[in-house]
């Protein structure tokens, strides 16, 4: 393994409909922000942290994620504060490293590939494999490089909201890169 490691970040929406409001906003927001049709799978729960997951291009830890996924570039986690990983879902698992803007990104960054290709407690590699916190909103302009999906009809619909809020950002209709863009 070389000493930098490669990764960025997926945001699942489920939804065009919240996929159009987070590019007309300009930023990916905490549950606690959203009113209820946007907040898929919080649900009604209001959370106060924006729930990703950590792609790793070594290890090709993700190899499905769904339609209308927003990935984002591994900077932004140096200009958050309050975030937060968990070796599960929904805030419970085996390991928790939370961490400040201030905090060692790097050896934190570290503990948490050794994570995630270890699998440790037999959970499986994917998304409920871990999830990773963001405590602050999330700028589209600057950390979203891409969005995943497979469908014709929603990929023309995305191309034209991309264009008509001025992003420079992929659609990914095929996989997700396997290496950071």
């Amino acid at each position: 393994m070389s000493n930098k490691i490669e990764y960025y970040f997926t945001h699942m929406t489920y939804s065009i409909n919240t996929l159009r409001r987070i590019l007309k906003t300009g930023k990916i927001v905490p549950s606690k922000l959203l009113k209820n049709k946007y907040s898929v799978f919080s649900g009604y729960a209001k959370y106060d942290h924006i729930y990703t997951n950590i792609y790793f291009c070594d290890l090709k830890n993700l190899t499905d994620v769904p339609d209308f996924t927003i990935l984002i570039k591994s900077t932004a986690i140096n200009t958050n504060a309050n975030m937060e990983f968990h070796g599960g879902w929904k805030l419970q698992g085996s390991e928790c490293i939370k961490m400040k803007k201030n905090t060692d990104v790097v050896k934190n960054i570290s503990k948490i590939h050794r994570f995630v290709k270890n699998k440790r407690n037999g959970v499986p590699r994917g998304i409920l494999n871990h999830e990773f916190l963001f405590g602050k909103p999330i700028s589209v302009k600057k950390y979203v490089f891409g969005i995943v999906c497979y469908n014709a009809e929603s990929f023309i619909k995305i191309n034209k909201m991309i264009i008509r809020y001025g992003y420079n950002i992929q659609i990914y209709n095929e996989h997700i890169p396997t290496s950071f863009v």
